[in-house]
């Protein structure tokens, strides 16, 4: 999730994923990797995000990320 959107921001935009998928039959969690210029100190967690990464990022820290999301069964 790219939280510097020009017409929904990154903070959003997962609060309604959120919403919609609460809402759904399926109630299935979907993970969401936060992904920004600079840390802003924003709260991913509370917008929905389970991860922060800001750019550059390298390829190895996205794996690393998504490693810890699916050893966790959140992917």
């Amino acid at each position: 999730m790219n939280c510097e959107m020009s017409i929904m921001d990154g903070y959003e935009a997962p609060r309604r994923i959120c919403e919609a998928v609460a809402k759904a039959p399926y109630n299935e969690h979907i993970p969401i990797i936060a992904l920004t210029a600079h840390d802003e100190g924003h709260d991913v967690k509370a917008a929905g995000m389970n991860f922060h990464l800001t750019r550059p990022l390298t390829e190895s820290q996205l794996l690393q990320v998504m490693n810890l999301l699916s050893s966790k069964g959140d992917m």
